[in-house]
């Protein structure tokens, strides 16, 4: 009977600890409108400056479940991107927000040579 006992309290307090939290859910394109696959994101806890990484799926999609509420910074990140900084993002109790980003392409910076005489 203890253990029954202790696992009703376990799951009480998991089901108490979700519902305490948030999540960050969206979709990464670039400006044609294609997924972006493999694109890093960084939310970052700004009370505390706790990093959270994940990376989008092959369909562009990325969810940063059972964060605490509070402020948040995200920073999206794919080579031959520009990277795209959010900051200023809420998030209550219970919250499921959603954040698409568009990604613009890095321009290429053509080398330029001196010539000395």
């Amino acid at each position: 009977m203890p253990l029954s006992r202790f696992a009703i309290l376990f799951v009480a307090a998991a089901s108490a600890a979700l519902a305490q939290s948030a999540r960050i859910t969206g979709r990464v394109t670039d400006s044609t409108g294609a997924v972006v696959p493999e694109t890093s994101i960084t939310v970052t806890n700004i009370a505390t400056g706790a990093d959270r990484k994940v990376t989008t799926s092959a369909d562009g999609n990325y969810t940063v479940p059972l964060l605490l509420p509070g402020e948040y910074r995200l920073r999206i990140e794919h080579p031959g991107f520009k990277p795209v900084t959010r900051s200023g993002v809420i998030l209550d109790v219970d919250q499921r927000a959603e954040l698409d980003f568009i990604l613009e392409a890095e321009v290429a910076q053509p080398n330029q040579a001196s010539v000395s005489r």
